[in-house]
């Protein structure tokens, strides 16, 4: 029997198109073709065979990403984000659910301005400011008075008065010390207001109230002297108070002013302390010589 061999390109189809070309097409079509999934939505088949088509919507929008190894990694993001948008969130208000997923935009007011710090971890810090500060301004009190409030949201400033002084010292820590000091003041006639001023040793006394801080003192005459200068000395238990002597100069009213400035040695006087004031020298025809002494409580 004879055997009949044929070569590969000697087999063709119907329209004498060889074997070898017939491979070589389907070859090519299936390293051309796209990919084709089946689509299933919770285990029931939708579409086979076909090409799968992400379209972007008014919420979601889709990005692909070719990894070059044959296969690509899809992500979603909300309308209008990309795919490396900011964070979303889901705004409370008392635990129910006003907006979601939406991005969150604090907006300033008239009252209020808003600062946001990227804290460069994907986190970000948001805060609040009365308008007027900045966003790492001032304190802000609520100021009461026997329980009821007066201004809420203000800054706090404190006034020194005629009786009262007040001291803030900052703590380094964020927080503050407020300390109120009453003022003392001791004002002591020297003479009367008929005769002559003469000098002299001890003309007045007076017993300290409390202990306070000397900070001010001061002399007046009824009538100034025409001539020469008034000065007076003060001693606490014994002790001078000046080195430079309280004067008021001729034809001067009072000390405020005077040319010779008083230096106080001991500002500090100690309660039921012996203040003795004593006229060293009395100038001229001055009348009616009154000393006053003012400091800060302790």
């Amino acid at each position: 029997m004879a055997v009949l061999l044929l070569q590969t390109r000697q087999v063709a189809d119907a329209s004498n198109t060889s074997l070898v070309t017939l491979l070589a097409n389907v070859n090519s079509a299936t390293n051309t073709a796209a990919n084709t999934v089946k689509v299933m939505a919770n285990s029931g088949t939708i579409l086979s065979n076909h090409s799968l088509n992400f379209v972007n919507t008014a919420q979601i929008a889709v990005t692909i990403t070719d990894n070059g190894d044959g296969n690509a990694n899809i992500s979603f993001a909300t309308g209008g984000i990309s795919a490396n948008a900011a964070n979303t969130v889901k705004v409370m208000a008392n635990s129910a659910g006003i907006l979601a997923p939406r991005s969150l935009n604090f907006v300033n007011t008239a009252t209020v301005n808003v600062a946001v710090f990227d804290n460069a971890d994907g986190n970000a810090n948001v805060s609040f400011q009365t308008i007027g500060q900045s966003a790492a301004d001032g304190n802000t009190v609520k100021v009461m008075a026997n329980s009821a409030g007066i201004l809420t949201s203000k800054s706090l400033n404190f006034i020194n008065t005629n009786t009262t002084i007040v001291s803030v010292t900052d703590n380094g820590d964020g927080n503050a010390n407020i300390s109120f000091a009453h003022k003392v003041s001791l004002t002591i006639p020297l003479t009367d207001l008929v005769t002559n001023i003469v000098a002299g040793a001890n003309v007045a006394y007076v017993r300290a109230p409390r202990p306070f801080t000397l900070t001010q003192i001061r002399a007046s005459l009824l009538r100034p002297s025409n001539g020469g200068a008034v000065n007076v000395q003060v001693t606490m238990n014994n002790t001078n108070v000046f080195t430079t002597l309280l004067t008021v100069d001729n034809l001067s009213y009072t000390s405020v002013g005077s040319n010779v400035t008083p230096v106080i040695a001991n500002t500090t006087i100690l309660d039921d302390a012996n203040l003795k004031y004593s006229i060293i020298s009395a100038g001229s025809n001055a009348l009616g010589l009154i000393v006053t002494l003012t400091g800060t409580a302790v």
